[in-house]
């Protein structure tokens, strides 16, 4: 998937290893529950995942900040995660 393509091309030892975790794992299929999801916000779930803060994800994607934080929005209602939850750890009980 180019998913799968975006993962590989990860620079960096530790970006590189925790790639390849995901693609090991199972989650890329987990994400694949939720077919509302655009290519763009499963990137941004897999950063946020990784520990990615919003601008950290902004520069990491080249988007803008307020981008970021639409798709962080969005992401909350497509996964169904109450308000209260911590984005990173619904994403993590996934």
């Amino acid at each position: 998937s180019t998913l799968n393509q975006w993962l590989t091309n990860f620079q960096g030892n530790n970006d590189t290893i925790a790639a390849q975790k995901l693609i090991e794992s199972d989650f890329l299929n987990k994400l694949d529950k939720f077919p509302d999801l655009t290519e763009s916000e499963k990137k941004v779930i897999i950063l946020i995942k990784q520990g990615y803060k919003s601008k950290e994800i902004s520069d990491r994607l080249n988007l803008a900040l307020n981008t970021v934080e639409i798709y962080r929005s969005r992401i909350r209602k497509k996964l169904n995660f109450p308000q209260k939850t911590r984005l990173r750890d619904g994403i993590n009980k996934l």
